[in-house]
């Protein structure tokens, strides 16, 4: 008999389907810093919300640890913690349940499904999750609630999700859970969830001898599976559909559009193709910006940058200990921005430039920061429209790791920045600061890595066929107009083929026959052409 299904199988399903398989066949991976801290947060989230619900209501009107039954909900506890739904499919334990008004099987009132959520805000991953406890809940009381409630935030909120009119979705989720139980393992398909997953290393290794299309992090799972009915299942495949166009007269160069199959062949070739010029403004002084913050929460905490000028470079972090010393932060970067008024400012990603419009509203003087917004530069737009590394994504650290830059953490990214970020709210131990500093300070060096590559094949720059690499270490670099010479010559005049069959074949295709008939529709009723005379 199949394992139940069990909350832990049900959300790792909703991230990926190859990990529900893993968890309901008992495997155990290795959990990230990230994915322990954020149980960490949950738990944490869920004891001050039941403290915060007990509170509220008299003892009778919260029962705890019960079985979901009808029985149960029909005793009318304004709230229900750790309901268990127990039968031959599943063991589901709820965080807990809100009675609402509203006629059902119960009477005059009915349940709503309650989850404790230790982020800031409300995800995909948490609508769904309320979605299908509430099918189940509706199964045993006769009615699908309208609405489930989210307890989240650092001041444990409750917020109101509504949930999906159609339970069809739900419904076919369920169904593929059930079903997977009894199926074999299902195509591994990488997403964004695996870079925090316990299976990473695992999946990426299994990734990586399949040549499997997922590895490239600009392509969604829709997009694996259209290739895939056309009969490209590898990164190598994908890498021989691309053919360089010939640019027309009147043609509108598209700087926004990404080749997947262009990517697909620098991985193949080790090389780094650029699809038209990178142009990257330049100025006498160039400051390399980088921010780190807490997304979920809208705050940045350390603004780091690396000023080049002048045959000289130095580097300058500002530090937040808290939200409310975020203003002063801003107002010590502004200062020191505003000692270069000619200076161009880089960044890779809009993450900067999103917190200086945020900063901007609050401003008492908009000017320095619209100076500011004004030389900034994404560097990350320029590498999305004209350069395709040897990586399987446009992220920092890829895309400097093919140019030779490395971090003194290996663990170093940015969910690692929220881990190191929240042990030091936790000790305020220096050691926690010293690493958030250091990784920011190795951020820029390779975002000023990136940019200087990207100038010295611009406008002007020459790289020719690219055959040789620029620096030790760097990969080849060639244009896509002389993708063609890097091959094997071209050869006209008859082909030899390895098998005459393959020869008759090739004669066929020459359709002889077809052209020495000549056909005409005949009646309108007609849909296929017809031979003439008959």
């Amino acid at each position: 008999m199949p394992p139940q299904i069990t909350a832990d199988v049900l959300e790792a399903f909703l991230h990926c389907r190859y990990k529900g398989h893993l968890k309901q066949a008992s495997q155990i991976g290795t959990r990230s810093d990230y994915e322990i801290l954020a149980a960490e947060r949950r738990a944490a989230a869920r004891q001050q919300a039941i403290g915060q619900i007990t509170a509220r209501h008299a003892g009778g009107e919260v029962i705890n640890a019960v079985p979901l039954t009808t029985s149960t909900l029909k005793q009318g506890a304004a709230f229900v913690l750790d309901a268990t739904l127990e039968d031959d499919t599943f063991s589901l334990r709820f965080d807990g349940l809100k009675r609402v008004d509203g006629p059902s099987k119960l009477g005059d009132c009915h349940s709503v499904p309650v989850l404790f959520h230790g982020g800031g805000s409300v995800r995909k991953e948490q609508r769904l999750l309320l979605d299908v406890f509430g099918l189940l809940l509706s199964r045993i009381q006769g009615r699908t609630p309208g609405h489930g409630i989210v307890w989240h935030g650092r001041e444990r909120r409750a917020t109101k999700v509504r949930l999906s009119p159609d339970p069809r979705t739900a419904e076919r989720l369920l169904r593929d859970l059930q079903q997977s139980r009894e199926a074999g393992p299902p195509r591994l398909v990488l997403n964004d969830h695996c870079q925090v997953c316990e299976f990473r290393r695992r999946c990426h290794e299994q990734a990586v001898r399949e040549d499997s299309l997922s590895l490239l992090r600009g392509l969604g799972e829709k997009e694996v599976k259209g290739y895939a009915r056309k009969g490209i299942l590898t990164l190598t495949q994908l890498a021989r559909t691309f053919r360089p166009r010939r640019k027309g007269k009147r043609a509108v160069p598209r700087t926004r559009h990404r080749y997947h199959a262009l990517q697909a062949m620098a991985i193949r070739d080790k090389r780094v193709y650029l699809f038209g010029t990178p142009e990257v403004p330049v100025a006498p002084v160039r400051i390399y910006l980088d921010l780190e913050g807490l997304p979920d929460e809208g705050f940045v905490y350390l603004i780091g940058m690396t000023v080049v000028g002048g045959g000289a470079e130095r580097h300058l972090a500002f530090w937040a200990d808290t939200r409310s010393q975020e203003p002063e932060m801003f107002r010590q970067f502004l200062a020191e921005v505003s000692r270069h008024p000619d200076a161009r400012l880089y960044c890779y990603g809009t993450y900067e430039r999103t917190f200086l419009k945020r900063m901007r509203k609050a401003a008492p003087r908009k000017g320095p920061v619209d100076r500011v917004l004004a030389a900034l530069v994404n560097v990350l737009s320029v590498v999305y429209a004209h350069a395709y590394f040897p990586c399987y994504s446009n992220g920092l650290k890829d895309v400097a790791g093919c140019l030779g830059c490395s971090w003194s953490d290996p663990q170093a990214s940015g969910l690692q920045s929220v881990v190191w970020r929240k042990r030091w709210e936790a000790t305020h131990g220096d050691e926690w600061q010293d690493r958030l500093v250091t990784y920011n300070r190795e951020d820029c060096a390779a975002l000023r890595r990136v940019t200087e590559f990207l100038h010295a094949h611009g406008p002007g720059a020459g790289t020719g066929c690219g055959a040789k690499p620029d620096a030790a270490g760097d990969p080849p670099v060639a244009p896509v107009e002389e993708i063609d010479r890097l091959g094997a010559p071209k050869r006209w005049g008859e082909i030899e083929f390895v098998h005459t069959d393959y020869q008759y074949i090739n004669r066929c295709a020459r359709f002889d026959y077809q052209r020495q008939r000549v056909y005409a529709r005949t009646s309108k009723l007609t849909n296929w052409p017809l031979p003439w005379g008959r």
